[in-house]
C-alpha cells in the first residue's frame, strides 16, 4: 500500500484553527513573524501525528517507510529562516534546505529514535528509496536521478560525489536570480544565469552564507562550475533566454 500525502499546510492563505491562533498570538519574535503560520506548523504537525497513530493501531509500523518532508524552505515574509540565508524561491540554503523525518524500522538494524544524519541528500533520492522499500527493482535501460537512502539509515555512505539543482525562472516573488547550484563535499557554488557570475561557500563554516569564497578559492570555484557545466549539459537543461 502506498499513501501520498500532501497537506494545504503550510503554506498562503494563513488559516488556522482558532485555539491554535490564540496560542502562538503576542509572541511575534525570537523567529516566529506570524501567529497564524505558526499555527499552520501544529497544525500540520496534529494531522501527520493522526496518520503515525493508524499505523500503529493497524500494527503495521516495523515494515512501513514513512517520509516526511517539504518542496521549499519558507516564504520569508511569513517565517524566519535564520541562520539560513533567503528563502523559497532562491538557491541559497533558505529556499533549498527543508525538513526530512524518516521513520523506518524494518531497515534499521537497530532503530534510534531521534538520531540525526548530516549527509544531504535530495527529493529525487525519496522515489529511489519507496521503490526500494517495495523491492520494486528498475528494468533494463532505466535510470533514477536519485539513490536510495537506504544504506544512509544503516550507517553507511551514499555513493554520490554531489548533489546539483537547477532554476532558470524566476520566482513569484521575482526577489531572487535564475541560476543553478552543486554542493560537493562542505563546498556549494551558485551560478547566475543572467550574468555568468559565480558565488562559493564552505557550508560547514558558513551555512548563513555570508562570505563568499570565489575570489580566495579560485581553483575550487572553477571545478564546481565545471562540474556544474557538464552535468547542465548532460542533462540538456533547457536554459532561460532573453525577453526581446
Amino acid at each position: 500500500m502506498f499513501v501520498c500525502l500532501w497537506t494545504y499546510n503550510v503554506h498562503y492563505p494563513f488559516q488556522a484553527p482558532k485555539e491554535l491562533v490564540a496560542k502562538y498570538k503576542g509572541k511575534e519574535g525570537l523567529g516566529l513573524k506570524n501567529a497564524v503560520y505558526a499555527a499552520q506548523v501544529e497544525a500540520t504537525d496534529r494531522a501527520i501525528g493522526k496518520v503515525l497513530d493508524e499505523i500503529d493501531r493497524l500494527r503495521i509500523a516495523d515494515n512501513t517507510l514513512v517520509l516526511f518532508t517539504s518542496d521549499n524552505g519558507g516564504w520569508e515574509g511569513a517565517t524566519d529562516n535564520r541562520p539560513l540565508r533567503s528563502g523559497k524561491g532562491d538557491l541559497y540554503e533558505g529556499g533549498l534546505r527543508v525538513p526530512l523525518v524518516v521513520r523506518w524500522p524494518g531497515a534499521l538494524k537497530k532503530p534510534e529514535v531521534g538520531a540525526t544524519i548530516d549527509t544531504p541528500v535530495i527529493s529525487m533520492d525519496l522515489s529511489a528509496t519507496v521503490l526500494d522499500a517495495a523491492g520494486v527493482k528498475l528494468g533494463r535501460g532505466e535510470a533514477l536521478d536519485g539513490i536510495s537512502l537506504r544504506p544512509l539509515l544503516q550507517g553507511k555512505k551514499l555513493d554520490r560525489e554531489a548533489l546539483y539543482f537547477h532554476y532558470p525562472h524566476y520566482a513569484w516573488h521575482r526577489s531572487n536570480r535564475p541560476g543553478g547550484a552543486i554542493r560537493c563535499g562542505p563546498y556549494k557554488l551558485i551560478r547566475r544565469y543572467e550574468d555568468g557570475s559565480a558565488e562559493l561557500f564552505d557550508l560547514s563554516k558558513d551555512v548563513g552564507e555570508k562570505r563568499d569564497l570565489a575570489a580566495v578559492l579560485p581553483k575550487v570555484a572553477a571545478r564546481l562550475d565545471g562540474k556544474l557545466g557538464r552535468w547542465l549539459k548532460e542533462t540538456a537543461a533547457q536554459m532561460p533566454t532573453p525577453v526581446k
